[in-house]
Order: structure tokens, then C-alpha cells, then sequence
């Protein structure tokens, strides 16, 4: 152990004596952002630890000497407790990891492609008992994922019944893509205004992506999202990226409905290449125009695949 001034601890003995019985707990350390270690299964440790940095660390200076008295009590504070003081001293509780903060949205953000690609059913039961089990978090974790997923209108909880994947509707169909198609055009007349070669060059090797994956709906639907990804990069405007993104979520489900055939796979390709000629040659409003057809042409093919899927089966009558 480092040796410690006993001047410093003269005048606590109750204190230093309850440091030294709790030293050896078992703690588990978490780094927050200003690296600042605290302690998270021993409070009783953390408290008189903070105890002694009020006493003998109230203001730590930012040039220290490695000898000095302020270093060996960090030294020793780090070495047995593993607390390190910041530069300058806080008596306030750090702020938690931002790793913790995002968790449930991250558990969301799974779900929710879960959900999108169908291995989440329409109408199924969402428990919560087997996400924790599968993702390893609590249920807590997983009851404020499904509240973002509720937000999104992916989910719906039932008092009493638990949370359900949201059904599909030919209403919400066709408001989402009318809202999207207006945000896309937007974006991609932005984007045009701001192509530089190289950014024309980027768009053209994702067309070529796009066009290789037109046999396979999953890899399309993954291209085809890439597009919009680079042309809303392209906009520099972050309110227009957060919409877009947030639409791609809601609408994730119906965009697979409207690309189910091949057929309207080589459909959209073909549009998709005019928009690129007119991005990159720098012809803003026939690029806004082309994308918003585009949206509003998935839209059509969309609902249409909808209905079919939907449409009620008929009972053959008796001859």
C-alpha cells in the first residue's frame, strides 16, 4: 500500500477505518466520459471515498507534481478503491456511460428490422421475458425498447396484454409515402445542388450495386436504402437525414411490399439511373421530380400488393 501522511488522517479515524474495511468489496467499475471511475456495486465505498477528496482533494490543480501529497492520495485512492480524481474536483455524481443511456434504443433499433423483414409478424406477440433472454438485458431494458417501437407506431402495448407488432394499413400506406416522397425530393434536389465528382462517382458504384442485387429483395431493398442514404448525405441537412431516417423505420414494410416482384425491382432500377444522370449533371428540379415519381410509383406498387394480400378470400358458391 502507498504510504499515506498520517497528517491527513489524523483528524479522521472513522472515516478511514470504514475505507479501509470496505477497500477490498468487489467492485465493478464503469468509465464515464469524464474519466472519472465510479464505482457502481459498493456505494457505501464511493461515499466515503468522496468523503476523503472533500477533505484533503477539494481543488486539485491541473500541474501536479508526481510526489506530491494531492498525487499520492489519488495514487492510493485509484490502487484501492479505483477512483481517480478528474482535474478538477466535482463533489456531484458523474454522468452515466452513453454505452447505458442508448441501450434500449439500440435494443429498439433490433427489433424494429426484426419487425421490417417479417420475423416479427404483423399481430404477433412481442414477450418480454424471451427479448431479455435473447438480447441478455433486463426487462426493463426491454420494456422502454418496445415503448420506442410504440412511439414509432411499430408496436402496440395492451394494458394487462403485453405489446403486439403493429398490423398493416392501407391508410398509413399511403400517407407515409406521400409525406416520404416530398422529403426525398427535397433531399435529392439538395444533394444536386452539392455533387462534386467524387460524390458522383459514389452514387454511380451504388447504382451498380443496386442493379447487381435485383434478383434478391432483401440485398435490393438494402441497396436501395444505401441510395437514399448517400443523397440524403449529400444534402447536408441534418433535420431532413433525421426525417428520412425516422421514416425508413414506419415504412420499412410497406417499401418491401412495393418491391415484392422482380419485375418492379427493374422497374425502380431504371429510375433509379435516371435520377443518378440527372443528379449528376447537375439538374436539380428533373432529379426532385424523378425521386418523388419514384416514391409515389412504390407507393402504387405497394398498395397494390397490399390488396392482394388482403383481399378476403371468397367462398365458391354451389352450382
Amino acid at each position: 500500500m502507498t504510504q499515506v501522511s498520517t497528517f491527513w488522517l489524523a483528524g479522521t479515524p472513522a472515516i478511514f477505518n470504514l475505507f479501509l474495511r470496505c477497500r477490498h468489496s468487489n467492485i465493478r467499475h464503469e468509465r464515464s466520459g469524464n474519466d472519472f471511475l465510479q464505482p457502481t456495486a459498493s456505494p457505501h465505498v464511493f461515499l466515503v471515498a468522496t468523503a476523503l477528496k472533500r477533505m484533503f482533494l477539494p481543488l486539485v490543480p491541473l500541474h501536479r507534481s508526481r510526489h506530491s501529497p494531492h498525487a499520492q492520495l489519488e495514487h492510493f485512492l485509484v490502487q484501492n478503491v479505483g477512483i481517480r480524481t478528474p482535474t478538477y474536483m466535482s463533489t456531484s455524481l458523474p454522468a452515466k456511460p452513453a454505452l447505458l443511456q442508448t441501450l434500449p434504443l439500440q435494443v429498439a433499433d433490433q427489433i424494429a428490422k426484426s419487425i421490417m423483414d417479417a420475423s416479427f409478424s404483423p399481430g404477433s406477440r412481442l414477450r418480454e421475458v424471451e427479448l431479455a433472454q435473447f438480447f441478455d438485458v433486463s426487462r426493463a431494458t426491454i420494456r422502454e425498447a418496445l415503448r420506442h417501437l410504440e412511439q414509432r407506431e411499430l408496436v402496440r402495448i395492451q394494458p394487462q396484454k403485453g405489446a403486439y407488432v403493429t398490423q398493416l394499413s392501407a391508410k398509413e400506406l399511403d400517407d407515409l409515402f406521400e409525406v416520404r416522397a416530398s422529403l426525398l425530393a427535397t433531399g435529392t434536389r439538395l444533394a444536386t445542388e452539392r455533387c462534386s465528382e467524387a460524390d458522383a462517382k459514389r452514387l454511380r458504384g451504388q447504382l451498380a450495386r443496386l442493379r447487381e442485387s435485383v434478383e434478391d429483395l432483401e440485398s435490393y431493398v438494402r441497396a436501395s436504402s444505401g441510395m437514399v442514404e448517400i443523397l440524403i448525405q449529400l444534402s447536408n441537412n441534418d433535420v431532413l437525414a433525421r426525417y428520412v431516417r425516422d421514416f425508413a423505420l414506419q415504412i420499412g414494410r410497406y417499401v418491401r411490399l412495393g418491391l415484392a416482384s422482380e419485375l418492379r425491382r427493374k422497374r425502380s432500377v431504371a429510375m433509379w439511373t435516371r435520377i443518378v444522370n440527372a443528379v449528376v449533371s447537375g439538374d436539380s428540379e428533373a432529379a426532385a421530380l424523378l425521386h418523388r415519381n419514384l416514391a409515389l410509383e412504390n407507393r402504387s406498387a405497394a398498395l397494390e400488393e397490399f390488396e392482394r394480400k388482403h383481399k378476403p378470400a371468397t367462398t365458391p358458391t354451389p352450382d
